[in-house]
Formats: structure tokens, C-alpha cells, sequence
């Protein structure tokens, strides 16, 4: 896949995760896009993943239990708008060790997206 990010900055969020406590990677502040995510496991193990979309009251899942391999980096090129105060989450299964990064764009004056972006 491919795509032009047109102003706006990108800006990246990572946390890492140890376990299966669920860890928010960005909240939004203001409309913002989502452009890619990176899972890389860290611990040698074989650990699950699940990426989320929280409204507040809401999941929408972005990956759900997506094994990885030793050493495995996932790459997601992906296009998701999110709504202020949407918050993006990462949980890892149990003796897990990943780091999760999120690359994304927040809305301005010369920013550029998909419809209804602004």
C-alpha cells in the first residue's frame, strides 16, 4: 500500500509491553490519523497482540490475538481517523514482551485526509 501524507506532521508514540496489562499508546486529541503501527517482540517468546480503538464505551479492533514469533515485527500501513478523546490500546498475552509503535498525523490548518477528515 501506498499513500501521500499532505502537511501536518508525523508524530510517533511507542510503549512496551510486558504481560497482558493493557497499555494506551495515544489518546486523541482532536481529530487524528492513524497511518501505521509496528509490533516487534522483544522477550524471544511467542506472545499474542491485540490492538484496539476505545471511544469510552466501544472496542474496535484493529488486530485480536495476532500471534507473533520470536524476534517478529508486524507492520500495519493503515488509514484510521479517530474522533477526539479516542484512544488507541495495545494488550499483550501473558509473559509476553513487545514494543508497540504508532505513527500518526493530527488535524491542522494544512493537513489533508481522507473524507471527512476535517
Amino acid at each position: 500500500m501506498s499513500y501521500t501524507v499532505n502537511g501536518g506532521a508525523i508524530l510517533t508514540e511507542c510503549v512496551s509491553l510486558d504481560g497482558d496489562t493493557p497499555a494506551d499508546l495515544m489518546t486523541a486529541a482532536g481529530k487524528t490519523l492513524v497511518v501505521a503501527l509496528y509490533v516487534a517482540e522483544t522477550g524471544g517468546s511467542t506472545p499474542s497482540v491485540t490492538i484496539e480503538k476505545f471511544d469510552g464505551s466501544m472496542s474496535c479492533y484493529l488486530l485480536k490475538d495476532a500471534a507473533l514469533q520470536a524476534g517478529e515485527l508486524i507492520r500495519l500501513d493503515i488509514l484510521v481517523n479517530l474522533k477526539n478523546g479516542d484512544i488507541l490500546r495495545a494488550t499483550g498475552s501473558s509473559g509476553g514482551s513487545m514494543d508497540v509503535w504508532v505513527s500518526y498525523m493530527a488535524a491542522d490548518k494544512t493537513a489533508l485526509g481522507s473524507p471527512g477528515w476535517r
